[in-house]
């Protein structure tokens, strides 16, 4: 129970007696803080009243200080550490403080209401609609609805502000951030009785940024000599950035002077920024909008803060508001000694998706221990993004109080509506960590960057060439450069740009000056040019309702072309349309200009004549036997288009192969795309059998080379048997096969001339049999 009571007299506000050591020379804000306990530097392990282990306890000349010589240590005090049997008394200015602590930073105790008598029908408040964190953008509305046990139920925006009464409410929400919506219904009995609430977040988003102005970091330039060169950005934004930093005066400036002695190109980053989100940013409200681990007290003490026009309630002439106002709010805080320490946080809601904002905040310090800043942007979907930690300026001891930026440029809000920010110290040295923050800011950013190149000019300058004579056509211009690398340019006709434009024949100059201060002039003399030409060729020929390729010829280059008509014209533009006709003669014009502007035309007439025949070729190859026949179409040598088949009625194709064909009949319509001509045709196959068998009715078996020998010939025969006989019935001679032969020979001797008879049975490849006879004249 003792130990109990030293660690509530810890919760109320109290550090250990011994705390801090002999030192005495505020009591305020030496040792344990409370002036009318002694210094002590002891612990004991037994009662002993007459121990005294520091012999300042008079040090202190303020009139706080209670004592006036040296005392005993208080031994038997509740926040020392000794025997529990030792304890036995918190002092007066213990009981001071701890009051202190109960009414103000424990305030919430006083308020408990768990010694009531419960309550017997308590009260039930519930937002039907709706039910959980709701999204919209702003100037949308939502109805709002509830259900309750209870009479006279109330809608608030905010704890003071009352919308409506009753269980159902519309709001337009107009302005963006956060909000939550509470339904309260009153106790009517609040001795017993807590009061019904329920909430619900609804999340106003910001609109969507557009698209940034661009901007434009200036003109290139060149400089002879080394000197400071004045870059000039476009004006109005809000924040600017410049690299490299090397040679500016100020990077963070729309129009920074730069001195270089080398060709350097410099980007910059310009950013506009949207309106601000942080609460409470510049402290203006005191101590609200954020949350702390320290503790919230005007006293300069360890782990203390302090928002205020001061340092906590001490004033120094060099520390004052970072953009002093009104009010001069800043937060005053002295560093804790059992950190790392969170020293201020907010939770930003109505964020934009995939969005990018700028964090920053301003901190000062004047000498000792320097604190140590980690940022954390904790997102409601992404989690935690830990920034690298960056550490206070440092200023001697004595030094004024200055003010330093620190934050994060840029962080994208990826898929979170919602950021938490955390600034943490790591410093743990409680000695002389002591800071200021603000101006607080977290603004939606946009961001265009541009590049411009300073040339430092170094060995020869830039030499003017307008090139040499030219000419142009009656109608044509030409475009003079004079080149880059020069300040000023003054032509013929007092124009003073780089570029010129010549819209006739003439003589023409212009007058440079370079960056080193050297001038130079060149004259160009323009005379007339030959007409370009253009050549369509002669008239086309189609059957109608062709697409005819539109081409020219040429000995000049055009770089823009007008086609008409152009309702029968793919493009008019383009050098080489395609033409679509019907069945009416349409003429075509063409009017073709070159790069001086000079003007070319001609004109062709495609004619629709019906009466042109299709020049294709149909090459056919009937079946035979076991094969299979084949059509093949292709236009006649000297004929152009792609040819489109309807095959059999199968529907039109470029196929122009047809293979693997039987007997039978086979239709075709072909056209030809190019020039619409057409034909229909019919072709059938159909074998005969009765044609593929030749047998000779005579030979010459006289030995002189020519017609000696007899043999059957023939296409899709399989096997034969064939017999030859004399005129006395007598078999002389059997052939089995197409390749077997008679050489005029009965059992090696020549037979006399004469007629011979012979039978022939035919097995054809389709297995078709046939039987043949007939005669054979023998003639030596």
């Amino acid at each position: 129970m003792l130990w109990g009571v030293h660690e509530i007299g810890h919760y109320l506000g109290l550090y250990h007696t011994f705390e801090g050591g002999c030192t005495n020379s505020n009591c305020l804000s030496d040792g344990d803080q409370v002036c009318d306990t002694p210094p002590d530097q002891t612990t004991f392990a037994a009662c002993n009243p007459s121990a005294n282990s520091c012999s300042t306890d008079a040090d202190d000349p303020s009139a706080n200080n209670p004592f006036t010589t040296d005392v005993a240590d208080l031994s038997d005090d509740y926040m020392d550490y000794s025997s529990f049997s030792c304890y036995d008394q918190f002092t007066a200015g213990q009981y001071d403080r701890m009051y202190y602590f109960l009414t103000n930073v424990r305030g919430s105790l006083l308020n408990c209401l768990s010694c009531t008598p419960p309550c017997q029908t308590p009260i039930t408040a519930t937002i039907t609609n709706p039910i959980s964190t709701t999204t919209i953008a702003a100037g949308s509305s939502i109805s709002f609805s509830a259900s309750t046990n209870s009479p006279s139920p109330y809608w608030y925006i905010d704890p003071t502000t009352v919308l409506g009464t009753g269980t159902s409410l519309t709001y337009t929400f107009t302005t963006p951030g956060t909000y939550w919506m509470t339904f309260s219904v009153p106790s009517t009995n609040p001795a017993f009785c807590l009061d019904g609430l329920d909430s619900v977040k609804i999340m106003v988003n910001n609109p969507l940024v557009s698209a940034c102005d661009t901007v434009f970091a200036g003109n290139d330039q060149l400089i002879c000599t080394i000197s400071p060169v004045q870059l000039n950005a476009t004006p109005g934004f809000d924040i600017y950035s410049w690299t490299p930093t090397s040679g500016l005066n100020n990077p963070n400036i729309a129009n920074p002077l730069a001195s270089i002695s080398t060709t350097t190109e410099y980007v910059v980053t310009a950013g506009i920024l949207g309106q601000e989100m942080i609460t409470n940013w510049d402290f203006s409200n005191g101590n609200t909008g954020f949350s702390s681990d320290m503790i919230y007290n005007s006293i300069y003490s360890p782990c203390n803060y302090y928002v205020a026009p001061t340092f906590f309630t001490m004033t120094f002439p060099s520390l004052h508001d970072h953009t002093p106002s009104n009010d001069s709010m800043f937060l005053s805080l002295d560093g804790c000694v059992n950190g790392p320490t969170k020293i201020w946080e907010q939770t930003i809601l109505g964020l934009n998706p995939n969005t990018d904002y700028r964090f920053s905040f301003w901190a000062t310090r004047a000498a000792g221990n320097q604190p140590i800043f980690e940022i954390h942007l904790t997102g409601d979907v992404t989690g935690n993004l830990t920034l690298p930690t960056e550490t206070g300026i440092f200023i001697p001891l004595g030094g004024n109080f200055m003010w330093d930026e620190y934050g994060i440029t840029t962080w994208n809000s990826g898929a979170n509506s919602s950021v938490t920010i955390r600034i943490v110290n790591l410093e743990t040295n409680g000695y002389g960590v002591d800071f200021g923050l603000d101006d607080f800011s977290f603004r939606q950013i946009c961001t265009s960057t541009d590049t411009v190149k300073i040339t430092v000019l170094s060995g020869t300058p830039p030499q003017l060439d307008l090139g040499n004579d030219t000419t142009i056509c009656v109608s044509g211009i030409h475009v003079f450069d004079a080149g880059p690398g020069f300040t000023d340019y003054t032509w013929n006709d007092g124009s003073t740009d780089r570029n010129f434009t010549a819209y006739g024949t003439g003589t023409y100059w212009v007058t440079v000056t370079d960056s080193c201060g050297n001038i130079q002039s060149d004259t160009v003399r323009i005379t007339p040019a030959p007409l370009p030409l253009v050549d369509l060729g002669s008239e086309i020929i189609t059957c109608g309702f062709a697409s005819v390729p539109l081409t020219y010829t040429s000995g000049d280059t055009f770089t823009s072309f007008l086609w008409s008509p152009a309702a029968n014209l793919s493009c008019t533009s383009c050098p080489n349309p395609t033409a679509q006709i019907g069945n009416q003669d349409v003429t075509f014009h063409l009017y073709a200009s070159t790069a001086n502007g000079c003007i070319a035309e001609d004109s062709v007439t495609i004619k629709a004549d019906p009466s042109i025949p299709l020049d294709v070729d149909i090459i056919t190859s009937a079946p035979l036997c076991l094969s299979t026949g084949s059509i093949v179409v292709q236009n006649k040598p000297g004929a152009n288009g792609v040819l489109s088949i309807d095959f059999n009625q199968q529907g039109y194709s470029t196929e122009t192969s047809y293979l693997d064909l039987t007997n039978g009949s086979y239709s075709l319509n072909i056209q030809n795309i190019l020039t619409g001509c057409s034909l229909d045709t019919l072709i059938t196959f159909e074998a005969d059998l009765e044609n593929l068998l030749y047998i000779p009715n005579s030979f010459t078996p006289n030995g002189d080379q020519y017609n000696n020998i007899w043999k059957i010939e023939g296409v899709c025969i399989g096997e034969i048997d064939c017999r030859i006989f004399n005129r006395w019935g007598e078999e002389i001679e059997t052939l089995k096969s197409v390749n077997d032969t008679w050489d005029g020979k009965y059992n090696g001797i020549p037979v006399p001339d004469g007629i011979y008879t012979y039978t022939i049975i035919v097995t054809y490849s389709t297995e078709k049999i046939e039987f043949k006879s007939g005669f054979i004249a023998v003639i030596h």
